[in-house]
């Protein structure tokens, strides 16, 4: 028998409380935010016995919309504080118009492309070295 162990968290109280009171709740009286750790989210897929997907999420599902971690992301711990002005930045977010949204979404990923461009070109320059400033290929 295979025994999983895993860490798992539940979401503080006050963090709940704080999600909810920035989000409002759901058509069925359900907060419209929620604080999960991920593993918790860890679920069975494949196999003759264990459904792959689960029941259908006939009341909605959660979509993922923030990581809290430090720039270098380490573990930050995470707060009420936190919490509501992540959601409040969620609720906000709802009245730019979704191309300006897009624009943003397009240009951030546009940035970090060009970064990791640079940073991969700095590398292979870097290895320049090897050979001495001779060419790869000897021309005869």
């Amino acid at each position: 028998m295979i025994q999983i162990i895993r860490e798992t968290h539940d979401t503080p109280e006050s963090v709940q409380r704080m999600l909810t009171l920035a989000g409002g709740k759901n058509l069925f009286a359900e907060p419209m935010y929620r604080a999960i750790w991920g593993w918790n989210r860890l679920t069975w897929i494949g196999g003759k016995k264990v459904a792959t997907l689960g029941p259908y999420p006939h009341r909605g599902e959660y979509e993922h919309a923030f990581v809290v971690q430090s720039a270098k992301g380490e573990f930050i711990q995470l707060t009420a504080t936190i919490a509501e002005r992540i959601a409040r930045a969620i609720e906000c977010s709802r009245t730019i118009p979704a191309a300006k949204r897009r624009a943003a979404l397009y240009g951030r990923e546009a940035k970090l492309d060009k970064e990791y461009v640079d940073w991969a070109m700095d590398v292979m320059d870097d290895g320049d070295h090897a050979l001495h400033g001779q060419p790869f290929v000897t021309v005869a």
